[in-house]
C-alpha cells in the first residue's frame, strides 16, 4: 500500500495489501534506533528505491484504508524526528519519539483488526464529540492482543518482540523516568553510539 516517502515528499500508495504499507513502516521502526546516522537514511532511499514514483494515490479509498496509510505517515515522520534528535545530540528525545513511532505502527497494525465502528470513530471529523469516543478505543495492550490475533505472524511477531523488549524502557523515556535522567546524568555507552 506505501510506496514512497522521502524527506517532505509525500506518500505514493500503489498496493491494495496492508503488509506492504505495514511492513514499510515497520523495517524503517524496526531498525530506526540500531541504525548509525547517515546509514538511516540511506536504509529509507533504498527501501524508497524500490518502488516507483507516482504520487500519492489510494488503491482502496475506504476509511479504513485511508486510516492505515496516514497512521504509516505518521511512523514515517516520526522517524525523520528521531533522526534528527540522535543528530543534534539529542537522544533522550529521540528515543521517546521511538515510542510513539512504535505507537503509530501498532495503530496501523491494529486499523486492520479493528471493527467498523472503532475505524467509524477514528475516520470522524475532529470535535469534542469524536475525542470523546475515540477515548473508548482500545488501548495499547489491547491493540497489541489484536494484531498478535489477527495479523499476519510476519508482522505480529515482530511487533510483540519490540514490543517485549522496549515497551518498559521506552514509556520511562516518554516520562522522564529513570532510563533518560541516568543517560541525562551518565551520557550513553561508547558501544550504543
Amino acid at each position: 500500500m506505501l510506496a514512497r516517502w522521502s524527506g517532505t515528499r509525500s506518500i505514493s500508495i500503489l498496493s491494495p495489501t496492508p503488509q506492504r504499507a505495514l511492513g514499510y513502516a515497520f523495517a524503517l521502526n524496526w531498525i530506526e534506533a540500531s541504525i548509525p546516522p547517515g546509514r538511516s537514511e540511506a536504509f529509507e532511499e533504498a527501501i524508497a528505491a524500490c518502488f516507483p514514483e507516482a504520487g500519492y494515490v489510494h488503491a482502496l479509498g475506504n476509511r479504513q484504508h485511508e486510516l492505515v496509510a496516514m497512521a504509516c505517515t505518521l511512523c514515517i515522520k516520526h522517524a525523520s524526528v528521531l533522526r534528527t534528535a540522535f543528530t543534534t545530540g539529542a537522544p533522550n528525545s529521540g528515543t521517546a519519539v521511538l515510542r510513539l513511532q512504535y505507537e503509530a505502527l501498532l495503530r496501523a497494525a491494529w486499523l486492520y483488526a479493528a471493527t467498523p465502528a472503532q475505524v467509524d470513530k477514528l475516520a470522524r471529523s475532529l470535535d469534542l464529540e469524536a475525542e470523546q469516543a475515540a477515548k473508548n478505543l482500545p488501548g495499547y495492550m489491547d491493540m497489541l492482543d489484536a494484531v498478535v490475533k489477527k495479523a499476519p505472524q510476519g508482522l505480529s511477531a515482530p511487533i510483540a518482540e519490540f514490543n517485549q523488549y522496549s515497551r518498559h524502557a521506552l514509556n520511562s523515556f516518554v516520562h522522564s523516568g529513570i532510563h533518560p535522567l541516568r543517560r541525562a546524568r551518565e551520557g550513553y555507552p561508547q558501544n550504543w553510539r
